[in-house]
């Protein structure tokens, strides 16, 4: 009881969330995954839910598009989320594939890139981590 009473006691007060801002363009139109960048301060990146192609944005805290990104030999089926990382110096994106409403996917995909400098372009995959669930497909919305 006396550690439960400790724990509570450390936990910061957070407050309310509140906006970063608005992404009002029409290529945006489900915004779903959202990763912030290593590379650039007040900069993240976000993609579309399922339906667009193999895509991702890059934005301002200010909500300014500064990029839209293409995955070179990548079809999007139901992109879910998206997450950064340093890994040895290099900062990636990595954008989960993962999302399956139906349960009928036979294996999801993680595609992860080189966070991207410069203006829009495609870019190479550097590595797609293939996925299947060792019982039965799943709908699987976080990375």
């Amino acid at each position: 009881m006396i550690a439960a009473i400790a724990a509570m006691a450390i936990v910061a007060d957070w407050g309310s969330p509140t906006a970063l801002c608005s992404l009002e363009r029409e290529e945006i139109n489900e915004s779903s995954g959202l990763a912030c960048s290593f590379l650039y301060d007040d900069v993240y990146y976000t993609h579309n839910d399922s339906g667009d192609t193999a895509r991702f944005f890059r934005f301002s805290a200010s909500g300014a598009i500064t990029g839209t990104f293409g995955l070179a030999n990548v079809t999007a089926t139901d992109w879910e989320a998206m997450a950064s990382a340093k890994v040895s110096g290099v900062s990636y994106l990595y954008l989960g594939d993962i999302g399956d409403n139906a349960r009928k996917r036979k294996a999801i995909s993680i595609h992860r890139v080189a966070e991207p400098k410069g203006s829009s372009r495609d870019l190479p995959v550097v590595e797609t981590y293939t996925i299947t669930y060792p019982d039965a497909p799943h709908d699987c919305e976080a990375l």
